[in-house]
């Protein structure tokens, strides 16, 4: 099974070739926080529309705007990829969880309180294969500008805890690529980068 990532694209989608394959997964930023108007996900039904791929998952980030408001009013408008708010998705025997939250992210979309987020992080399954985050945990990809680490601490105590075989995520555009540390592989695919962009990242799941 391959699997192509993506993250932060922040709406320069149109920049992007299509794409193919088996499991597609964009990890969050689709649109800016200042694009709000795309009320019924028309933009982004669109772009996953023209990927071709057996399935197709999503899971957003502190800046979509439109698709928090429409998981939060219980409404979805996402037709065609599935979105994943907390939630599992399997594809030929791999298990995939989603979770979009950001810790003290001043009040963006899914956005988060620190004291909270730890009850939040428990809920990722003990048996995920592949989990996605929109945010890197503590220490792994994770260097801002100024190498400062902005990924989240709790996060990273519970991706030691279940040890998937991959963790995908974006969030901090200065640290895209790969890292294999303690039996998981750890992926930011970050598309916007402040030099330049960053291609999907696509790797192998075999057996």
């Amino acid at each position: 099974m391959n699997v192509t990532v993506i993250s932060d694209t922040h709406t320069m989608d149109d920049m992007l070739a299509p794409l193919s394959g088996d499991v597609l997964i964009h990890a969050g930023d689709f649109y800016d926080t200042s694009e709000c108007r795309d009320r019924k996900l028309k933009r982004l039904n669109a772009w996953f529309a023209k990927q071709d791929f057996k399935a197709k998952l999503f899971v957003p980030g502190d800046h979509d705007v439109p698709v928090f408001a429409s998981w939060r009013s219980k409404k979805n408008y996402l037709s065609e990829a599935t979105l994943l708010v907390d939630s599992v998705y399997e594809y030929e025997d791999v298990l995939f969880y989603g979770a979009p939250w950001v810790p003290n992210a001043d009040g963006d979309p899914f956005s988060m309180e620190e004291e909270r987020i730890d009850e939040t992080w428990s809920k990722i399954p003990v048996d995920t294969d592949v989990l996605v985050t929109h945010v890197p945990p503590y220490g792994v990809l994770d260097d801002g500008p100024f190498d400062q680490g902005l990924g989240c601490r709790v996060l990273r105590r519970r991706v030691r805890e279940v040890k998937p075989r991959y963790h995908l995520f974006g969030h901090v555009h200065w640290s895209g690529g790969y890292r294999s540390l303690g039996g998981t592989e750890f992926i930011n695919a970050s598309y916007v980068n402040q030099l330049r962009f960053n291609p999907p990242r696509v790797f192998e799941i075999k057996g």
